[in-house]
């Protein structure tokens, strides 16, 4: 197999699916990563598979990114399938057994802090304000934020239209959200390029993703903080399911194509729900005394 010629029909073939750049970057560094740890005479069977896997191990990589590579390969895989007839070497692996830690999550007290942080009347304290607002309120990607587009947002219906890897989706978001974005808006028309279509603006433009991950990290040095886009995402799915949301509703909010990421997102909370529910009258001993 010529993996370098193949993978670029894969990547065709994905983006006639009409996945995400950022889905197809992830399946193609999978299939590099093989092709470079391949000779020139080796011949790709369950045992080079495994055997790789146990290299990625070695080199230090998580148990998640691991299995995130054997997910890729295998989608590589049945594609070449499909595509040949030709039987998969990975048909009959098993998928590296991963132990879900829960992921970190911002507290309300650092919300309020990296909020505090933005207390001011400056274009860039508006912006940034309203920036950390609708991350905390939405949870969406740091890409999706920079996609939002002027005609995008509905502050009348507190709905935000952002472009992710499941396509467009409506999102909503608070009263107190919509009160940031409004001060921010009449900041914004006072900007050389207020003229652009999108939402977000810098110093030169267009405020892109690399912008945004870089306000909101100047924002947690300033409360004292570690923080980055994505914290927002895990700490939006552990409250939505902590304040008693759904999970079909939070995998709708969130994106996802499959609950397979609730799992993930919603180890956070499952502790606390759990117990809540054990002290809501689920103690067998204490069962026993109504009876």
């Amino acid at each position: 197999m010529d993996i370098t010629a193949e993978s670029e029909a894969f990547a065709r073939s994905l983006r006639a699916r009409g996945r995400s750049p950022e889905t197809i970057k992830t399946y193609l560094k999978a299939v590099y990563q093989l092709r470079d740890y391949l000779t020139d005479d080796s011949e790709i069977t369950k045992t080079t598979i495994e055997t790789f896997l146990l290299v990625l191990q070695g080199r230090g990589l998580s148990p998640v990114t691991v299995a995130q590579r054997y997910r890729s390969m295998a989608q590589f895989f049945a594609w070449w399938t499909r595509e040949t007839g030709d039987p998969s070497p990975m048909a009959d692996l098993q998928p590296p057994a991963v132990h879900v830690d829960p992921p970190p999550v911002l507290s309300p007290e650092v919300l309020r802090r990296l909020f505090d942080a933005c207390r001011g009347n400056s274009f860039t304290d508006r912006r940034d304000l309203a920036i950390l607002s609708l991350f905390a309120d939405t949870g969406i990607r740091r890409g999706e934020m920079a996609s939002i587009s002027l005609e995008g947002l509905d502050l009348r219906e507190q709905v935000v239209l952002v472009t992710g890897k499941t396509g467009p989706r409506g999102v909503p978001y608070g009263s107190e959200t919509a009160t940031r974005l409004d001060r921010y808006l009449r900041a914004r028309r006072q900007h050389p390029d207020a003229d652009l279509p999108w939402l977000w603006l810098g110093r030169k433009g267009r405020f892109t993703a690399y912008g945004i991950e870089g306000a909101v990290e100047n924002r947690g040095k300033q409360a004292g903080v570690k923080v980055h886009p994505h914290l927002f995402r895990h700490t939006f799915a552990h409250m939505w399911l902590d304040g008693g949301g759904n999970e079909t509703d939070l995998q709708r909010l969130a994106g996802w194509r499959s609950p397979a990421m609730l799992q993930r997102y919603g180890a956070s909370a499952a502790s606390a729900r759990a117990r809540r529910a054990y002290l809501a009258g689920r103690s067998p001993v204490d069962r026993l005394k109504t009876v």
